[in-house]
């Protein structure tokens, strides 16, 4: 990407169970940021675009549209939201953005087990199945349920 930069981070928060963590960069010059929109609602045909850098590739922007709110599915965040934003493995952790503000966070590629065949052990039929990702299914968690960790919130703040 032209013009970018390398910074070095510190890790403020990490909170392993839901997988978040807020991290600080610091700078000599000033740096734009983005502004965190906690009352956008969003609705079925969005737009929506992140930043990732799964599977170790480099920065890139990927777009697409919401094409399903308030979701619970498995052990996601209750109230995600999923887009059709193609995403990676790694791509998680992601910042998404609605009219270029912060709305939410990549949580998850969507994953379909699919059965491949069965095979006999111990006189029992036994089924195997493969998981396989879903790339143009990603789960993003709302930017506002990140406010109910206060730790995260009195982090935003400083």
């Amino acid at each position: 990407m032209v013009g970018s930069r390398k910074y070095q981070c510190e890790v403020l928060y990490l909170d392993r169970k839901n997988d978040i963590g807020v991290l600080k960069f610091s700078s000599e010059t000033k740096n734009n940021s983005a502004e965190i929109d906690l009352k956008e609602e969003l609705f079925i045909g969005s737009d929506v675009m992140r930043v990732g850098c799964g599977m170790s590739e480099p920065f890139r922007i990927d777009y697409g549209k919401v094409t399903s709110v308030a979701n619970s599915v498995g052990n996601m965040i209750k109230g995600s939201c999923r887009v059709s934003i193609p995403t990676i493995m790694g791509g998680s952790g992601g910042p998404v953005y609605h009219n270029h503000k912060l709305i939410g966070v990549a949580q998850a590629i969507r994953n379909i087990s699919l059965p491949v065949k069965a095979v006999k052990a111990q006189g029992q039929m036994t089924p195997l199945a493969a998981d396989m990702p879903v790339y143009h299914m990603t789960y993003i968690i709302p930017i506002h349920k990140f406010m109910d960790d206060p730790k995260i919130v009195e982090l935003i703040k400083e």
